[in-house]
């Protein structure tokens, strides 16, 4: 449940880039960085955690990534607009890589142990 929705929010936008590319009034390449800003965020952050991990533990990281999306999608209610789209973008591919590390580290726990 965790992954899925970990990769939920992408692939939504993913999936109707266009869509919000009218409803926001944007061209198409400025509709491609709603994608970019996610994938920007994503991958750096699942460097950071290996880090931030080894020295805090993961269940901090995520309680403060996931309160920082909760208030960026909130704001975004209430400013609709490219930038805010893009804000929003690049918190959630924070969001997502510590919900994907999370994914990972229970699938590995909910596996048995080899014998020998």
């Amino acid at each position: 449940m965790i992954g899925i929705t970990g990769g939920l929010g992408n692939a939504l936008i993913t999936v109707n880039l266009n869509f919000a590319q009218g409803t926001l009034g944007l061209y198409s390449d400025e509709s491609a960085w709603l994608t970019a800003a996610y994938f920007m965020t994503n991958v750096p952050a699942n460097l950071l955690l290996v880090k931030y991990r080894q020295q805090f533990g993961l269940q901090p990281f995520i309680r403060y990534v996931l309160l920082g999306y909760a208030l960026v999608t909130l704001l975004h209610l209430f400013l609709h607009g490219f930038w805010t789209s893009l804000l929003v973008r690049a918190v959630s591919g924070l969001a997502a890589s510590g919900m994907t590390t999370l994914t990972v580290l229970y699938f590995l726990q909910g596996m048995a142990r080899p014998n020998g």
